[in-house]
């Protein structure tokens, strides 16, 4: 019994243990930044230029992969005499609109949610996250800037 109960204490313990080697803020050299949580939850930023997109949900680990579910973040629209419909948010809090001006910002400002599609997992390796190719492969290939010739490696880092 006591020896059930060790492993079982053991297994928990290394479980906890990888997930909070995990958690943190990464980026990448292409304008990406992650943030993991340690309640499960994730918010992905994409920046360049004067374009950028978010994204937030949850995520799992399981092994050393950590899948991400982005969950959209919704107005709603509510005007006179009509039902309320629901869009895409600008920013990360729910809010109820009275104004079609703000679902037409949404269309027309070079930001917002889910602009940039972030990767659905990722692979932790050496305090790094990398990416899965669509084959099940680690992309570890080294990609050109925007800005300029030089290459940079593709994964995450750590702050």
């Amino acid at each position: 019994m006591k020896t059930t109960i060790s492993i079982i204490l053991l297994l928990l313990f290394s479980s906890s243990n990888s997930e909070r080697k995990i958690l943190g803020n990464y980026y990448n050299y292409f304008g990406c930044d992650l943030k993991i949580l340690e309640d499960h939850t994730f918010i992905f930023n994409w920046r360049f230029d004067m374009a950028s997109s978010w994204s937030k949900g949850k995520w799992n680990l399981n092994n050393d992969t950590i899948y991400f579910q982005v969950i959209p973040v919704h107005d709603t629209l509510r005007l006179p005499n009509k039902k309320g419909s629901l869009f895409l948010s600008l920013n990360q809090i729910p809010e109820l609109q009275k104004d079609q001006n703000a679902v037409i910002a949404t269309v027309l400002i070079s930001g917002g949610q889910n602009k940039y599609k972030m990767p659905s997992k990722l692979f932790f390796k050496e305090g790094k996250l990398i990416e899965i190719t669509k084959s099940g492969k680690l992309d570890l290939k080294q990609k050109k800037l925007f800005w300029s010739s030089e290459k940079k490696e593709s994964w995450y880092l750590k702050e």
